[in-house]
Formats: structure tokens, sequence, C-alpha cells
């Protein structure tokens, strides 16, 4: 302390000194003295404050980089990169000025010393909000590092902390700049609190709906979401404090409020892409009227498919037992149990799907028939396939679906199709033919 006065005496000393010698070096009017003594004292401190700043940075930002370099640990490796300490170089040279000012300038100079001290008290204000700021920012990088930050996002969080000090820190450039007490200033605010709450309205609600979304595990970045009212169909790429910004499947990116994700609709495939598998539930439409009992000469090809041996040989043996036990008459064709095209093929579709590589057997595997209507009998293929790729899973239905409709002719039946312009020309066609016949015979 001593030590400092004796250094801020010496200096306004030699100021004064070279002031006085450099006016009658010149033979300058008594006027200038003042003025020549305001430029040196302002000279010297623009020269201190330079020097500062310099040896600050050295100091911080190259012993920072080095020591960061040497370190295995990531945390003072984003403090160097967010330039936390470059910001921090800057108070140096605004300390300076602030206890510097009145010793540098003359007596005379008090108005300009203060408007000095104040200026400098709101540079460091400054410097130091954006220090502050630079820190939350890596602070939030070192947790993207973190596992955990895959589940749960913590960036409205800093974004509520970084509006909260350049809020306090608002407030105390404001006092200090008009010599007021800091607490005098923010309870005047009180006064704006609807208009501060009208303003950051979409703040306070991205708020409230990140917490509920963090703690309740809705959403995070990187999940694949739909909001049909937004317009988003696509994975979540960031979530803010008022915005969450969406890319969908076609490259295109949606930003929409952030409280949409409580207040409305949100379906999240989150469930899908993190199970073993994706779901394929499709359907074919099967002609009723191709719909028979199998004769003796199907069954006995049915039973030349590897898939349908062993089921059509324990089926054929049950059926005959309970046929013979009940004294069922079989030569009359609706009594007893028999087989039918539709079912066998059914059947085979269950065991297709069972025995391919690419369908998860231990999950829900089904074909089913559906009620039906004008348009046929819907077959309903329902299981889970283990790719989950987008293009892979496409191929893997369409290879399924294009592999029933094959064979479905094997079994005696037919896909139902409306009538279109070709059928009826072929049925003309065939009706003269039919008509022409006998006038040639």
């Amino acid at each position: 302390m001593f030590a400092m006065r004796g250094t801020q005496a010496q200096l306004s000393s030699l100021i004064q000194s070279l002031t006085h010698r450099l006016e009658g070096y010149l033979n300058l009017p008594s006027w200038c003295g003042p003025v020549l003594a305001t430029l040196a004292g302002l000279l010297v401190l623009l020269l201190g404050a330079i020097a500062v700043y310099y040896a600050a940075r050295l100091v911080l930002v190259r012993g920072g980089g080095a020591l960061a370099r040497r370190t295995p640990t990531q945390w003072d490796n984003r403090i160097l990169a967010r330039r936390v300490y470059h910001h921090l170089s800057h108070l140096a040279p605004g300390a300076l000025v602030q206890y510097m000012a009145s010793h540098a300038l003359p007596p005379t100079s008090e108005g300009l010393v203060h408007a000095l001290r104040v200026l400098a008290s709101l540079y460091m204000v400054f410097v130091s909000l954006r220090a502050i700021n630079a820190f939350l920012n890596a602070a939030h990088d070192i947790y993207l590092m973190q596992p955990t930050a895959q589940e749960r996002t913590i960036k409205p969080y800093v974004q509520v902390a970084q509006i909260v000090v350049y809020m306090l820190g608002g407030i105390l450039m404001v006092s200090i700049a008009l010599g007021k007490n800091p607490l005098n200033v923010f309870l005047g605010l009180g006064a704006m609190a609807a208009v501060l709450l009208l303003v950051f309205k979409d703040a306070i609600l991205g708020l409230v709906a990140s917490i509920q979304a963090s703690v309740n595990h809705l959403v995070k970045p990187g999940d694949w979401i739909v909001v049909p009212s937004r317009s988003a169909d696509g994975t979540v790429l960031e979530i803010t404090l008022t915005t969450v910004k969406v890319q969908n499947w076609d490259r295109t990116i949606v930003t929409f409020p952030t409280y949409a994700l409580i207040s409305e609709s949100v379906t999240n495939w989150k469930g899908m892409s993190e199970s073993n598998g994706r779901r394929i539930r499709m359907s074919m439409a099967v002609d009723m009227r191709s719909v028979h009992t199998c004769t003796r000469e199907e069954l006995a090809y049915f039973h030349r498919i590897a898939l349908l041996q062993d089921y059509l040989s324990a089926t054929e043996a049950a059926m005959a037992a309970r046929n013979e036990a009940q004294g069922v008459d079989m030569s009359v064709g609706v009594n007893g149990e028999r087989f039918t095209n539709l079912g066998v093929f059914r059947n085979y579709v269950n065991l297709y799907l069972r025995h391919h590589p690419s369908i998860d057997s231990n999950d829900t595997c089904m074909a089913r028939l559906l009620p039906a209507s004008s348009k046929g009998i819907p077959l309903e293929v329902y299981c889970f396939s283990l790719v989950q790729e987008w293009v892979a899973y496409e191929a893997l239905q369409s290879e399924l679906m294009e592999h029933l409709y094959a064979i479905l002719p094997d079994f005696g039946l037919r896909v139902y199709q409306d009538t279109s312009g070709a059928d009826v020309q072929r049925a003309l066609r065939a009706a003269l033919t039919i008509h022409a016949e006998p006038e040639k015979s």
C-alpha cells in the first residue's frame, strides 16, 4: 500500500517537473501549463494502459496456454479457446486508469479525472461481463464432452445465467453512469416488471418448457421428432431458451418456440431408435373370390415347400384325429376341418417372417387378416426388423412384400385390383372372339 502511494506521488511529481521544464524551454504562456500537463498525463495514462495490457496478456494468455498444453484435462483448453484469459487481460488497463488518473492529471482537471474513472469503471464492468459470458460458454463446452450431455441439454440454463449476468451488469453500469446506488436502480426497475414480462415472455415460457423437457426426458438434441403444427419432421439440432431448431428429412431447417414442445403435440421417434428393431406394418389385398378349400393336389404341392412341411404334417394329423373322433362325414365338403389356401398362405407368411434373418423373431411377429371389404381381404404383415437405417429398412420392407406378391399365385390366390380400362378392353375382345367363332364355323 505504501509502495503504491509512493509510486503515485513519484509519477505526479515527474509529470509536473517535465511540464514545467517544457513550458520554460518553449517559453509558453502561463495558461498553456495546465493544458500541457493534462495532455502529458493523458499520454502517460495511454502508454501505461497499453503496457499493462500487453503485460497482463503475456502472463494470462501465454501462461494459460502453456499450462493448458501441459495438463491432460480439457477444461483449461476450452477456457483458452473461449478467450476467457484474453477478456480478463483487458481489466488491467481499466484498473490502471481508475487508480492512476488522479495522480497523472493535474489537480485542475477534476472533471476529466471523474469522467475517466467513470469510463474506466464502465469498461471494467463490460469486460467482466464478456469474461463471465465466455466462461459460461466454456463450461457448456466442457459439459458437452460428458456422456450425460447426450441425454440432457443445459444450454437453456446457461442462457438464463447469461441473461441474469447481463441484466445485473447493465444495472451496475447504469448506476455507475448515474452515480447512484445499484440497489436503488434495481428497485426502480420494479415499475417496469410488467413490461419486462411482456418482452421476455418467450424466454420465460421457453425456460419452463426446457426444464420440463429435460426433467421428463421428452426431447434432446439428436432425437427425431414430428411436430405437425410447426411442419417439423426431422432431427433436433439445437434447443435454446427461446427456439428449437429442427432439420427436416428434406434438409430444410425449421425453428419454432421452445414452449411448443410442451403445449403442442410432439411425436418422438427416440423409442424406435433406441430399441432393437423398427416396426414393419404393411398389408396386401387378397381377392376373396380366389379363396377356396385346398384339394389333395394342392396339399401335395404345399408339402414340397420346405417351410410348410412340419406345419402341414402336424396340422393334418391333428385335424384327422379330431374329425375321426367326431365321426365327421368327410365326403361332404362343408363337414369337418379342412385346409384353405388362404390359411396355408397366412401360416407360410408367419413362418417366413420368423425364419428371416433380418426380422426380430423374439418380438411381435405375425400375419393376420383384417375385416374384409369391397377392396378384398387385407392380409397384414406386422413385425419388427433388426435393421434401423432408413434405406436398408425400406429395402427390407420392399423385399418382403415383393416376395409375397410373387408367390401368391402358387397358393391359388389373386391380388385384388380395381377394374381398369385395360381390363374392360380385354373383356370386350374376349367377348367378340366368342361371338365370332360360330360365324366362322
